[in-house]
C-alpha cells in the first residue's frame, strides 16, 4: 500500500471542497489552505491543515461525499491513477499550491462555507464577507 501523498492530500481536499467550481474557486480554497497553514493554527503542514478535525466536511466520515473521497484515497494507495479529470485538475492547483506559483486570492481569510447550505453556520456569524466565488462564502475575521 502507497503512503498518500501531501499534494494528494491537497489534491484530494480540494477535489472534495471544491470539485464541479470553477477553477477561481477551486484556487479560493487552496488559498485558504495556504492561509491556514501560515496562522500555524491548523498544523504546520499542509497534510495536517487538510486533516484537522472537523474542518473540510470531506474528510469527516458522515459527510455524504465521503464514501467518494475515500474510494479516490484507495486508489492512490494501492498505487493507481483514478481517471476522474476533476481529481487531475485539484491535482493541477494542488502542484501550483506547493510550489508557491498560486497567487494570493482572498486575502487573509480562512473560513468559507458553501452557498448550498440551508442555514450557513453558526460561526459565519462572526466573520465578515469577504467575497462569493462559484458557491462559496469566504468569510475573513472568524475567531
Amino acid at each position: 500500500m502507497t503512503t498518500l501523498t501531501e499534494r494528494d492530500i491537497v489534491g484530494l481536499t480540494l477535489w472534495g471542497e471544491a470539485r464541479g467550481e470553477p477553477v477561481e474557486g477551486i484556487i479560493a480554497i487552496a488559498c485558504v489552505l495556504r492561509n491556514r497553514l501560515h496562522s500555524g493554527r491548523w498544523g504546520g503542514s499542509y497534510e495536517r491543515v487538510c486533516l484537522a478535525p472537523k474542518q473540510f466536511s470531506c474528510w469527516n466520515a458522515a459527510d455524504v461525499n465521503h464514501p467518494r473521497l475515500q474510494a479516490l484515497v484507495t486508489a492512490l494507495q494501492r498505487g493507481e491513477s483514478p481517471a476522474n479529470a476533476a481529481l487531475r485538475e485539484c491535482d493541477w492547483i494542488a502542484d501550483g499550491l506547493l510550489k508557491q506559483a498560486i497567487r494570493p486570492r482572498i486575502g487573509g481569510c480562512l473560513h468559507y462555507y458553501a452557498t448550498s447550505m440551508k442555514i450557513p453556520p453558526a460561526w459565519a456569524a462572526t466573520g465578515r464577507l469577504y467575497e462569493t466565488i462559484g458557491s462559496h462564502v469566504f468569510l475573513e475575521g472568524v475567531p
